[in-house]
C-alpha cells in the first residue's frame, strides 16, 4: 500500500484546504485540526500523523497506533473502514508507514530491552459516537440538523411541520 508523510503545519489536500478556509472555529493552544468527511477531529499537536494515498478528508473514521510497553510516539490516522472491518492489507500499510516514519521503534520491538512483557505494536479505528476519546482527541460533526431532528423536540417540530 502505498503511503505518504503529513509534515505539521501542512494540509494534506485541496479540499481540506478548501475546509479550512470555510471554517470559522477557533484552533486553541497546542492543538491541531484534521478534518474527516462528517466534521473535523481537534488533537493534541504532540500526536503525530499517518497519511495513507486514499484516505483524505473524504474517510469517516479515524484510528490510531500505539505501542505498548515503549515509550514511542502515538500516530493517527484517516480510516475509510469501520471499527473491526479493517482488512489485513490496510493494517499492514500502517504498520509499514509507522515503521518507515518511527524506524527506531521498529528496533525496540524486535530486540526489547528490560520490558516486562514483550512490547506490541497495536492498529485500531476509534468507534463513532463516544463522549471522550483516548489521547485528548474530541470529534465535531457538520450536521447540527439531524441533532435537532433527532432531539425530542425536533421530532415534535416535524411531525407538525405541516400545520
Amino acid at each position: 500500500m502505498e503511503f505518504v508523510i503529513h509534515r505539521k503545519g501542512e494540509t494534506m489536500s485541496l479540499s481540506e484546504d478548501m475546509r479550512a478556509m470555510k471554517d470559522n472555529t477557533k484552533i486553541k493552544d497546542g492543538r491541531s485540526r484534521l478534518y474527516l468527511k462528517n466534521g473535523y477531529i481537534d488533537y493534541p499537536s504532540r500526536l503525530e500523523i499517518l497519511d495513507l494515498a486514499g484516505c483524505d478528508d473524504n474517510c469517516t473514521y479515524l484510528g490510531a497506533v500505539e505501542v505498548s510497553e515503549v515509550h514511542a510516539p502515538v500516530a493517527i490516522f484517516r480510516s475509510p473502514f469501520a471499527p473491526g472491518e479493517m482488512p489485513d492489507e490496510f493494517r499492514q500499510g500502517i504498520e509499514e508507514a509507522y515503521y518507515y516514519q518511527f524506524p527506531d521503534v521498529h528496533k525496540k520491538i524486535e530486540e526489547p530491552k528490560g520490558a516486562k512483557a514483550p512490547p506490541t505494536l497495536g492498529v485500531f479505528i476509534l468507534p463513532p459516537g463516544r463522549k471522550k476519546y483516548p489521547y485528548r482527541i474530541q470529534f465535531h460533526t457538520y450536521k447540527p440538523e439531524e441533532k435537532k431532528k433527532n432531539s425530542f423536540w425536533g421530532a415534535i417540530k416535524e411531525r407538525f411541520a405541516w400545520q
